[in-house]
């Protein structure tokens, strides 16, 4: 919502924003489960806490989120929702009426600083991955559903979350991924402030980089021996890790997007955006196969675990062809 639009200045906006929790406390939305809510979607029949509070990276605004269904509420919608306020105006002078705030001067709730997600130290990060990294057949046997091998496991610190039923992926010491195994969504969790992507520990320079999605499938590449591969963490970080990452590289780019719309759009995208920076198009590996796939894959995880020969056998062949170019 562009509040630009309305007579109202945007520093006020902002701070009546923080009286999301307390609005959340007054209606007796509140639960046992500290800082979950009951899902408000109507749609959303499961009765278990699901919506939580979050605080967003580019605009600092407080919202409420449900990790199933994604549903998300900020406090102006919650007034519309709960108390059937309509217009972003009447919202927010019916929001200052019921706190006693000046809408001329509103100040913020005492008790915000109690929900903010603060940043965790390095430290802590550590200790997580420590404590998710303990069991190691537990990690080998969750790991090998994936069919990633030990090897991969050990090198790069792959763990397993039994309370959250979720894979651990640590980023280095900046932060980890959680990749949740059950029907929670989002699928995907990175830890406060993780805006690194996933980089194999070593590169050579004589083959191309592949790009995927998630940080599954690179780790699916590695399992098959395949060294240069990073993972974006989401299709939608394409255009920026084009722009900022790739604009003064010059190696050969090959794409493994998921095998959906989202994939195939980003695919086009990739090519506009290399013609745009001066770099060659990239390369589809799915068009590298000289085999039919297994019917209904969606990534190139699904194809390590239903045909991890045919994997092998292509990127061996990505390998063959390069470094022979390489050695002419």
């Amino acid at each position: 919502m562009n509040t630009n639009l309305y007579p109202i200045e945007p520093n006020h906006i902002k701070i009546v924003q923080t009286y999301l929790p307390d609005y959340l406390k007054s209606k007796n939305l509140t639960t046992t489960t500290r800082y979950k809510y009951h899902c408000l979607n109507p749609n959303h029949t499961d009765n278990n806490p699901s919506m939580c509070l979050y605080k967003g990276r580019r605009d600092g605004k407080l919202r409420l989120k449900c990790q199933v269904c994604g549903l998300v509420l900020d406090l102006f919608n919650l007034v519309e929702l709960v108390d059937h306020i309509q217009g972003f105006v009447n919202q927010y002078f019916y929001i200052c009426n019921y706190f006693h705030l000046d809408p001329n001067n509103p100040i913020p709730s005492a008790h915000y600083e109690y929900y903010q997600h603060k940043k965790v130290d390095n430290q802590q990060i550590l200790e997580y991955i420590d404590l998710c990294t303990t069991n190691k057949v537990l990690i080998d046997d969750k790991w090998s559903l994936r069919s990633i091998p030990s090897h991969i496991v050990e090198e790069y610190r792959l763990g397993y979350d039994e309370t959250l039923d979720a894979y651990i992926i640590p980023i280095g010491d900046k932060g980890f991924i959680q990749r949740f195994n059950n029907d929670r969504k989002p699928k995907y969790n990175r830890s406060y402030d993780l805006r690194d992507y996933f980089f194999a520990n070593r590169f050579y320079n004589s083959l191309p980089f592949i790009i995927t999605e998630g940080e599954i499938d690179a780790l699916s590449l590695l399992a098959c021996d395949y060294p240069n591969v990073i993972a974006l963490g989401g299709v939608t970080k394409l255009k920026h890790f084009y722009e900022e990452f790739l604009k003064n590289n010059s190696a050969t780019i090959i794409l493994a997007l998921d095998l959906d719309e989202a994939g195939s759009n980003a695919f086009t995208l990739a090519k506009i955006i290399s013609s745009k920076v001066g770099l060659s198009p990239p390369i589809n590996l799915w068009n590298l196969f000289k085999e039919p796939l297994p019917e209904n894959i969606k990534d190139i995880n699904d194809l390590l675990i239903f045909n991890q020969p045919l994997l092998q056998k292509t990127l061996m062949t990505i390998k063959k062809d390069y470094t022979h170019e390489k050695n002419k």
